[in-house]
C-alpha cells in the first residue's frame, strides 16, 4: 500500500503509512534497551515530516485546509514539547502568541493569493 501511495504520488498517504513501520521500529528498539530519547526523537522526527508533508501538499494544491492541517500537526508538535521542556510562563506565552499569529498571517496570505489569482483583490 505505501509503495502504491508513492507511485500515485499521494505524498500524505504515503507520510501516513511509514507511522506502521516506525511504531514497529520503535517496539523493536524498546526491546533492545535503546534509550527513549532516541525513540522520541524518532517520532518527533517523524510528526515534524508529516506535518511539513502535509502543509507542502496544501500548498501546492492550494487547498487551505490542508495547510492549515499541516500546520496544525506541526503547532501541535510544538505545543507538546512545550510541556516537556522547563520555560518560563512567559516564553511559553510568547511562544504561544507566535504560533497564533504565524497561523493568522499564514491563512491571511493564502486568502490574499487565492482571491489575486482569482482576480477579486487588484
Amino acid at each position: 500500500m505505501l509503495v502504491r501511495s508513492a507511485s500515485r504520488k499521494d505524498w500524505i498517504a504515503t507520510a501516513s503509512g511509514g507511522l506502521a513501520a516506525l511504531a514497529a521500529i520503535g517496539f523493536s528498539a524498546c526491546s533492545m534497551d535503546v534509550p527513549s530519547g532516541v525513540i522520541i526523537g524518532g517520532f518527533n522526527l517523524y510528526a515534524l515530516f508529516w506535518g511539513a508533508t502535509i502543509l507542502l501538499v496544501g500548498l501546492d494544491r492550494n487547498e487551505l485546509y490542508t495547510i492549515n492541517a499541516g500546520m496544525a500537526v506541526i503547532s501541535m508538535l510544538i505545543i507538546v514539547r512545550f510541556f516537556d521542556a522547563d520555560l518560563s510562563f512567559t516564553v511559553r506565552g510568547i511562544l504561544f502568541i507566535a504560533l497564533g499569529i504565524a497561523f493568522l498571517g499564514a491563512n491571511v496570505a493564502l486568502v490574499r493569493r487565492t482571491a489575486t489569482r482569482k482576480g477579486a483583490i487588484t
